[in-house]
């Protein structure tokens, strides 16, 4: 994805000047290695490490995810490559992600190394692949580290992904009491996604300085209170008598304001279709015109070249058959019988020289039109209204058929 904000451009900015890894930290990640843990990677012995080094610059905080490919040959190392595939930028509660993309598939850890990295927002698990952040690592160097990380080193043994302690500390610096204090709490909160919200973190924090029962309850109505742009802060909000009122009062409001942004939201949609349906009737305006224009031009050589045709009249019963005497006829015919016999030009001969069209009518009310191909003396179409074909329709045929060497005849004598 594309760097939006002004923070993920800076860091997108920040993240091209980094340095890459030095050979001091690649000696450090090598004695990992170990010819007996590798496995088949490009058809060679390779041994994959996923490893992590933590370091600052101008001010942020940087996890970048480093991966080795240790490739042996003759059961000694033969060539070590080194890639970042991922970095964690943090900084007053900012949080930048940026990642290679994944190859489509099973793997976890496919990455498209040709690739930049990219910011990434959001769920990035899949069906199939976890967040990459999640995946698991062998070892952290900690190069720099910011003074308020500065003691989640000697907490690396805690049963969490040290990113995801570093992005919990970044949101709230009360996470870190709660990893030490209460870390089947903390893992609560992170599932929920309390752990990476400052407000929600600091209503944890009232919650607990008041031994108020955190239950999926009180998170539903947190939730709420933050989708209402409530205090959190507030004990009163935060840890109310009864939980169940508080509940669904809040609930009942979330309900309100969801419901009047969907009526907005319909409003503008509905102003946005408007103005769609004013700016067609604005170009289908500006189109007839065009066209009445280009139909003007073809008016003369029209009367010329189908004016032998206008005398013929075939009728039969209550069913009368004429020709097409004028463009203005042409733009009739078309706009009753909502098809696109004037919209199409069918009466620019120059164009379509072996076309003549006429318009059928019963009791003196347009039924069908019809086109006949004058270089094989056929009727090519015949169609009502929306091109349909109407119960007068054979009988038209019929009326064309017996008529056709009429047409012959004058088209043939005046040739």
């Amino acid at each position: 994805m594309r760097a939006k904000t002004k923070t993920e451009k800076e860091v997108v900015r920040l993240s091209k000047k980094m340095p890459g890894i030095t050979e001091a930290q690649k000696k450090w990640a090598l004695t990992m290695t170990c010819y007996e843990d590798a496995g088949r990677f490009r058809g060679k012995p390779t041994e994959v490490l996923h490893f992590i080094i933590a370091t600052t610059s101008h001010g942020w905080q940087v996890l970048r995810h480093f991966y080795l490919y240790a490739t042996y040959r003759y059961k000694k190392l033969h060539k070590a490559e080194f890639y970042v595939v991922m970095e964690e930028w943090m900084k007053d509660g900012e949080y930048v992600f940026l990642s290679l993309n994944r190859m489509q598939g099973y793997c976890n850890d496919a990455w498209c190394l040709g690739q930049e990295m990219e910011v990434k927002r959001g769920l990035l698990g899949g069906a199939y692949l976890r967040d990459p952040r999640e995946i698991g690592y062998c070892d952290v160097l900690f190069v720099r580290v910011q003074e308020k990380y500065k003691y989640l080193p000697k907490d690396i043994d805690v049963e969490e992904g040290i990113g995801q302690m570093f992005r919990a500390v970044n949101a709230h610096p009360y996470n870190e009491t709660l990893l030490k204090q209460n870390l089947q709490l903390f893992k609560w909160s992170r599932k929920n996604g309390f752990a990476y919200d400052h407000e929600k973190t600091a209503a944890i924090r009232i919650a607990n300085r008041y031994h108020y029962e955190i239950d999926d309850i009180w998170r539903d109505m947190i939730d709420m209170l933050a989708y209402l742009k409530k205090d959190l802060h507030n004990p009163t909000l935060v840890c109310p008598k009864s939980l169940q009122e508080g509940h669904d009062r809040w609930s009942k409001a979330a309900a309100n304001k969801r419901k009047k942004i969907s009526e907005r939201m319909a409003k503008l949609r509905q102003i946005a279709d408007e103005r769609r349906e004013l700016r067609r009737l604005e170009m289908r305006a500006q189109w007839e015109a065009q066209r009445k224009e280009e139909a003007k031009a073809a008016i003369p050589f029209y009367t010329k070249m189908r004016g032998k045709f206008f005398g013929l009249v075939f009728a039969e019963n209550d069913i009368e058959i004429k020709v097409l005497q004028s463009v203005q006829e042409f733009m009739e015919e078309g706009k009753e019988m909502e098809h696109c016999v004037f919209a199409n030009g069918y009466y620019d001969v120059r164009r379509k020289p072996h076309c003549l069209i006429l318009s059928a009518k019963v009791n003196g009310a347009r039924c069908e039109t019809i086109e006949v191909d004058l270089s094989q003396y056929k009727v090519v179409q015949c169609r009502g209204k929306h091109n349909t074909n109407t119960a007068y329709h054979d009988r038209i045929l019929h009326l064309m058929d017996a008529s056709m060497n009429a047409i012959k005849n004058v088209n043939e004598r005046t040739a």
